[in-house]
């Protein structure tokens, strides 16, 4: 896996084969920052990455001048790689919190100016899931959410429902505060 731009361009990372991960493609991970570096100075903006995974995401984001990125993910082996490769490259603006997503969320007084959210494919109810970051009153009031899943849903019935980007069989939709 590798960074696709920013002051970390270039920059690769192996995360260990035994991380419950499923990686955002760099087809995915291009297009999205296509659309994000369009509307968004990074540098003043505060971001959040639910089901952070491998970090690859918040790596991204921070690569890229972000003020702070949030990580979030509730396995332990997954924040302890976060925290290593944060420490490794120097990346002094990425926090790390190994927890619930939904707690994180009901705890949070902040609010984000892109919030990311790539839970697994296979939790039932992904459309609670999506509910609860909505209502939770987390973004900003100019802020987006970006919430990525499989082609077999369609949340474009949504009140806050911007757009929708396909990248191969993976979907982008992007919500309104």
């Amino acid at each position: 896996m590798r960074i696709i731009s920013g002051s970390l361009k270039g920059r690769k990372f192996n995360p260990p084969k035994d991380l419950p991960v499923r990686p955002t493609t760099d087809y995915g991970k291009e297009g999205l920052f296509s659309l994000l570096d369009n509307r968004y100075d990074f540098e003043n903006c505060n971001v959040l990455d639910l089901y952070s995974g491998t970090g690859n995401m918040a790596y991204e984001f921070a690569s890229r001048g972000a003020k702070q990125v949030t990580a979030v993910d509730l396995d332990y082996k997954c924040t302890s790689y976060i925290k290593q490769v944060s420490k490794g490259w120097d990346i002094k603006t990425i926090r790390v919190f190994r927890s619930d997503v939904s707690r994180f969320i009901e705890r949070r007084k902040e609010s984000y100016d892109i919030i990311y959210a790539d839970p697994p494919y296979e939790i039932r109810n992904l459309g609670k899931i999506l509910d609860h970051i909505l209502m939770s009153g987390i973004i900003s009031k100019d802020g987006i959410l970006v919430f990525e899943h499989s082609k077999r849903n369609d949340f474009s019935k949504k009140e806050q429902f911007l757009e929708e980007r396909k990248y191969g069989d993976v979907r982008m939709s992007i919500f309104s505060a």
